[in-house]
């Protein structure tokens, strides 16, 4: 696979979003049957992409194993000579490509981008076509891990197909491949440290200007000028350091940002232009607390998920701004991406509207089943999609920490060897931000010590001391108390605590599974929380029910949400609400 940045900003691209044509492969005599090469697709079904499979149709609902998508697509003449990529944002799980007859790669991860070079396959005008064969088979090595739809070793519902947008980008051969971007604070003077690196594909030696732009609201703010020699087939990273005078720092009561434009020049036309959003902010840890721009923050928000019906984990803009207008509403400030990296245009929300984000990585449910933590493949695999997570999102001023797993076998020496090697491949590609990891095992775990931040996940009340409130609140107090007295520097943030809630059930007193017993667990536990000064955050499970498989204890939905499925609220969104807005954002 050919890395090429996937900013979209003054390049040319084509949407291949709409209905595909679409056929299951449950024997897998796709490959050896040549589906690939087609012609007639008259048989096959139509699906729309980007969506899952699962409930586009109650064929499809359970369906795990292979699936073929495929589309014809437009190639405009002027893109002769051009670097041309398909671009793929999310396909579950195992993805293979071919276009016009040729294999051009294949990818596997269901929630990390990927793309591939086409530019010497493809035709100009209509006649061309793309097959897609998507493999959501789960295995004991797939990440994350099962052995069948219903045999999950994570609780959200297993989705197939191409779920997030596919597309294509067209630039010059001399293009900027990848930009970094890393802010400090001096004073009143925001600080970009940028890393732009420009690739030369064509044959010869091109002299050129790179020019680096910041720019605030269309007003230019610094430019920088560096005059560029490149060889045939080789590429230069450039290293600048950048000035903003009284710069606008990016916080969640004022969530400014820039613009920074890169453009490579020669003699006044441009030839490529990759434009970028960022804000100027550091999150840092120091003394038991997380600093952004220098204050200590205290985060107030929930875990989630995407999902919503028919949709499945395609979640479009009118759903993502319903979900971002009820949590500004309720006064919530963070979110931790639970448990996958979220699309694009979730995450350039959460930067414009000011939410604080623990990107976590699609490494869940490494516990029952999955022999060795430190299988090589396991470890390989995890490496991988932690890169292809922070390459995508490392310019984002909403994520301020990685969380690297959730509810690991964290009990298991082994794990230590992965926890290193996943620490190290996250601050290879990025030192900046802390990392850490959701642990379900608190004092018995054997893996804290390396992260930056103690994350823990808590359901007494619920999976255990089952209906005890009083019982579940003095567990965790005393448990918060001993982590911390173990480890008295490290942050603690509660990232899990909740109730299912059957909404329109009531009880008085409360009892499990009432709305009633879900805001007051929800109560008790903010209580503790807020009662605790090395505690600097809490979130409840969940913002809304989603969809899991099928099992005794579940209707084929996760209850935890304080709002529904479709959105609508339990009781205890209003005490959430008053809970989040008493609790002020700094400590």
């Amino acid at each position: 696979m050919v890395w090429m940045s996937s900013s979209r900003f003054e390049r040319e691209s084509i949407d291949l979003s709409g209905f595909w044509y679409f056929k299951t492969d449950p024997e897998g005599r796709g490959e050896v049957e040549k589906w690939f090469e087609k012609e007639q697709l008259k048989d096959w079904d139509r699906l729309y992409v980007p969506c899952p499979w699962n409930e586009q149709d109650s064929a499809y609902a359970w369906y795990m194993g292979k699936a073929w998508y495929s589309r014809d697509f437009y190639v405009p003449k002027d893109w002769n000579e051009k670097a041309v990529s398909i671009f793929f944002e999310g396909v579950n799980y195992r993805a293979k490509v071919w276009v016009n007859k040729i294999f051009i790669g294949e990818h596997e991860g269901g929630f990390t981008p990927f793309c591939f070079r086409i530019e010497d396959k493809m035709k100009f005008g209509y006649d061309n076509r793309v097959f897609v064969m998507v493999d959501n088979t789960l295995t004991k090595k797939t990440i994350p891990p099962g052995e069948g739809m219903n045999r999950t070793y994570f609780d959200f519902f297993h989705y197939g197909g191409i779920y997030r947008e596919v597309y294509l980008l067209s630039t010059s051969k001399l293009y900027v491949k990848d930009v970094t971007l890393r802010t400090d604070i001096d004073g009143g003077r925001g600080i970009v440290n940028a890393s732009v690196n420009v690739v030369n594909e064509t044959t010869e030696t091109r002299s050129c200007q790179l020019i680096l732009r910041v720019i605030d609201s269309n007003e230019l703010v610094n430019e920088n000028t560096e005059p560029l020699v490149l060889e045939p087939s080789s590429d230069r990273t450039v290293e600048k350091r950048i000035i903003v005078k009284n710069a606008k720092l990016w916080c969640p009561e004022d969530p400014h940002l820039y613009k920074f434009a890169v453009i490579i020049t020669d003699g006044g036309s441009n030839i490529d232009v990759f434009e970028t959003r960022f804000g100027i902010r550091t999150v840092r840890i120091e003394n038991g607390r997380i600093l952004l721009n220098g204050r200590p923050i205290f985060l107030k928000g929930f875990g989630r998920h995407e999902d919503f019906p028919i949709l499945g984990k395609t979640l479009n803009g009118a759903i993502l701004r319903k979900d971002f207008g009820l949590m500004k509403d309720l006064g919530c400030n963070s979110f931790r991406t639970s448990h996958y990296p979220y699309s694009k245009t979730h995450m350039d929300l959460a930067d414009e509207y000011g939410f604080l984000v623990i990107l976590e990585m699609p490494t869940v449910g490494l516990w029952q089943g999955v022999e060795r933590l430190d299988d090589p493949e396991i470890v390989e695999k995890v490496k991988r999609m932690i890169c292809e997570a922070i390459q995508r999102d490392k310019n984002r001023p909403s994520v301020i920490i990685y969380s690297l797993f959730n509810e690991p076998d964290s009990c298991r020496e082994e794990f230590r060897i992965l926890l290193k090697e996943a620490i190290e491949e996250a601050r290879r590609n990025d030192p900046t931000r802390p990392v850490t990891f959701a642990s379900c095992m608190h004092l018995e775990d054997k893996a804290l010590d390396m992260v930056d931040v103690l994350c823990f996940n808590f359901y007494y009340g619920w999976y255990t001391l089952c209906g005890d409130l009083e019982a579940a609140s003095r567990t965790l107090s005393r448990v918060l108390d001993e982590l911390h007295e173990k480890y008295p520097d490290k942050p603690i943030i509660v990232t899990e605590f909740g109730a299912d809630a059957i909404a329109g059930v009531h009880r008085d007193p409360p009892e499990m599974w009432s709305e009633e017993y879900q805001a007051e667990l929800i109560k008790t536990y903010w209580n503790v929380i807020l009662s605790k000064k090395y505690v600097v955050g809490g979130h409840v499970w969940n913002f809304a029910d989603f969809r899991v498989g099928q099992s005794p204890g579940r209707t084929t939905l996760n209850r935890k949400g304080i709002f529904t499925r479709t959105r609508d609220p339990k009781l205890s969104a209003k005490i959430v609400r008053e809970l989040f807005r008493k609790a002020s954002t700094y400590l």
